[in-house]
């Protein structure tokens, strides 16, 4: 207990025996209320003068203490002592137990919540002063919770303040905003604490408002926001009342036409009063084409989804007419003047007067062509794409990033002894028979997809068969559709049975490492050879120049000095037509690409133009002109890209660099990060760092990796260049 009242650094905490005596308190509690209410510890808690509501303490904590299983939360008003002045203080009570369950005594963990309960109070006041205000004012904490809900609000809303004070507003209340969305316009108002528009609201009796809303904050004396207050004016007959709108305000119209839903205003009879620009382009129609007719006109065109005739008294403007109730989102498909089809879709409310006569009907309506459209091609496209998958002689799959679906060719589950004829659950039905252990391998290739890093993949993971074997899989895969930011859309790829080839591989494991140490030995004899013609000529031939030129310069004096200078010039001269002609022998082809160190820049750019770490490249002790085997350059290369997708993929690193030299005799690349770094000793080499100590002993190269958990990598490769 001491430890828990002792690390309470934010709440105040105090106990009591099971008799309600207090017995330990921590120091942020003796602290405030030393300062407040004068609180002795040992007292009675229904005497001490902590609080002014204490009736309500006792009656939680005695309820706790018959309940050990319960808890409660209250908030209690304080007096101070000395000032008067008000606190509130929110209690968490809970039974002390012992093991057996047993309460023993009550635990009380409380937070001062003055600050919140003053804002409330200037929120209630300021609400108070609206009251009697024709527009709905409704204010809420920083948290939207509602906390003051006028007469107005009641009577528009159709909902008591009982009913919705402490509740979310957001959570309370769904608006369709007329000219924005919901996250924009919550977005503006966050970042700028004011917002100013129109929405409609559906009553629970189902009656439609519009609101001409503001919202903005509320601060208290020292400036900080404590809530925000909404101000909604009901301008539902303006919105609706369209004939007349259309008639006295021109301003109105000019905002109606500027919507890209069409609006059509329709009469008792179901005729054409009024509609909107983007109605006239919708729908193939000039405004005076269109006023007057009726949803029953002959004329129209329309079609239900199935293809089949759309009657004109099913039209949702002529239902609302029958019915009075609101249609929605209905799809019709409008045949244009043109003869060219349109979908779209269309919602239809009715409009009463002041006597609840139902007067004309509302319509609007979004052209869906393009969307539509683009479904259908898409069905058509998979039904398309099934078929290629099962006409392939491998067993093809597809996977699409956006929707996150995979789609399987019909034969692939055989694989497995499964029929897989429910599309529907596929992936999961061969995610379920991958072995958990293998599992690891696609999800790291799913993150380097998603990552924008990885252009394909080849996986070898196990599954499980239905007659109890294990199947080896070989899965390949290649993205074949970006979007404009570089993110994969669409990957194809094969699975492959190798079971065979692995049963194969395992027989001939030990003939490879056989048939490997031969090629070691080989490869260690003709370095030899190599080794020794080299020292043959750098002896016969470099030596005794270097040497010559050694007596020469013994000899020299003031009166021989150009002379000797002139000879021994000669001679390096011709020590260095050796060299190179040695040179050129160990190296008969020049790298005929784009050059080691420009390609390693072009990537380096493009990492630092992703953001995600700043890498850098020290190429000047680099010369393309040097004699490297192109193979050389090549290793050089995959084993750079290779360090790069594990800096990337494990390091956690904010900077790395690749320091690439060379020289007559050597190709040295170092790759150091200021990441994470690992124990090298006791983390198992994964594939890319067994290719890259492959590569370099093909080449007899060295591989230095220097890794301290904190520290960071550093990755050093030597290729000697001259054996080559």
């Amino acid at each position: 207990m001491e430890n828990l009242l002792d690390n309470s650094s934010e709440f105040l905490c105090f106990v009591t025996d099971k008799d309600l005596y207090i017995r330990e308190s921590n120091s942020i509690f003796n602290e405030t209320f030393q300062q407040t209410t004068g609180f002795q510890a040992g007292q009675d808690l229904s005497t001490a003068t902590l609080w002014v509501e204490k009736e309500k303490c006792l009656s939680a904590a005695k309820h706790c203490l018959h309940h050990p299983s319960d808890s409660a939360t209250i908030d209690v008003h304080t007096v101070c002592a000395h000032s008067k002045e008000e606190r509130w203080f929110r209690w968490e009570i809970s039974a002390l137990r012992n093991n057996n369950d047993i309460a023993q005594g009550v635990r009380f963990v409380g937070i001062d919540i003055t600050k919140q309960k003053l804002a409330d109070r200037q929120l209630l006041y300021q609400a108070t002063l609206l009251d009697n205000v024709s527009d709905a004012v409704i204010s809420t904490d920083t948290s939207f919770i509602i906390k003051s809900f006028n007469k107005s609000a009641s009577f528009l809303y159709g909902l008591t303040a009982e009913e919705v004070i402490g509740q979310s507003a957001y959570e309370l209340f769904k608006y369709e905003y007329v000219n924005d969305s919901a996250e924009a316009a919550r977005e503006f108002f966050l970042k700028n604490y004011y917002w100013k528009g129109s929405v409609w609201y559906t009553r629970q009796d189902g009656g439609r408002l519009c609101f001409e809303a503001s919202v903005t904050c509320v601060r208290s004396s020292d400036g900080s926001v404590v809530g925000y207050v909404a101000v909604n004016r009901d301008i539902t007959a303006i919105a609706t009342n369209y004939k007349s709108l259309f008639l006295q305000d021109q301003l109105k119209k000019s905002f109606l036409d500027a919507l890209k839903e069409g609006i059509v205003i329709q009469n008792s009879k179901g005729e054409i009063l009024e509609c909107n620009k983007a109605a006239e382009r919708i729908l193939g129609l000039s405004a005076d084409q269109m006023m007057g007719r009726s949803s029953m006109d002959a004329r129209w065109k329309s079609i239900y989804e199935n293809g089949e005739h759309f009657p004109g008294d099913q039209h949702p403007a002529m239902v609302v007419l029958k019915t009075g109730t609101e249609q929605r989102d209905v799809i019709m498909g409008v045949r244009k003047p043109n003869g060219k089809l349109t979908w779209i879709s269309i919602s239809s409310q009715p409009i009463f007067d002041r006597t609840g006569r139902l007067t004309a009907v509302a319509s609007t309506f979004i052209d869906i062509t393009k969307r539509r459209t683009a479904e259908e091609e898409k069905s058509k496209a998979e039904g398309r794409f099934r078929i290629t998958l099962s006409m392939l002689g491998d067993n093809a799959w597809q996977h699409n990033f956006q929707t996150s679906e995979t789609i399987f060719s019909e034969n692939l589950f055989k694989l497995i002894g499964q029929s897989g004829d429910n599309p529907a659950e596929n992936a999961k039905l061969w995610w379920d028979n991958i072995f958990p252990e293998d599992r690891w391998r696609l999800e790291e290739s799913d993150k380097d997809y998603r990552a924008g890093t990885q252009e394909g993949h080849n996986i070898e993971y196990r599954m499980y068969h239905t007659d109890g074997s294990i199947k080896w899989i070989r899965d390949r895969g290649v993205v074949i559709d970006r979007d404009d930011k570089g993110m994969p859309l669409l990957v194809v790829g094969t699975h492959t049975d190798i079971t065979a080839e692995k049963q194969l591989s395992e027989k001939l494991i030990g003939r490879e490492k056989q048939k490997k140490k031969e090629i070691l030995r080989t490869i260690i004899e003709a370095q030899e050879k190599e080794r020794q013609e080299i020292a043959y000529e750098l002896h016969d031939n470099i030596s005794q120049v270097l040497s010559s030129c050694r007596l020469l310069l013994e000899t020299v004096n003031n009166s021989n000095y150009h002379n000797i200078l002139k000879e021994v010039r000669a001679n390096i001269d011709q020590a260095i037509d050796e060299v190179r002609g040695i040179s050129h022998q160990l190296n008969t082809t020049t790298l005929e690409l784009i050059g080691l160190a420009q390609l390693l820049s072009d990537i380096v750019g493009k990492i630092n133009h992703s953001g995600k770490i700043v890498f850098s490249l020290n190429s000047k002790n680099y010369k393309e002109s040097l004699l490297i085997d192109p193979k050389i350059s090549l290793t050089i290369f995959r084993i750079v890209q290779e360090q790069i997708k594990n800096v990337l993929k494990h390091s956690g690193a904010s900077k790395a660099s690749i320091h690439l030299s060379s020289t007559r005799k050597n190709i040295s690349v170092t790759i150091k990060d200021n990441g994470k770094g690992f124990a090298p000793d006791s983390v198992k080499k994964g594939l890319g760092l067994i290719n890259i100590f492959n590569r370099v002993e093909y080449f007899n190269g060295i591989v230095q990796l220097d890794s301290i958990p904190g520290q960071g990598c550093s990755l050093k490769v030597i290729i000697p260049i001259e054996q080559h």
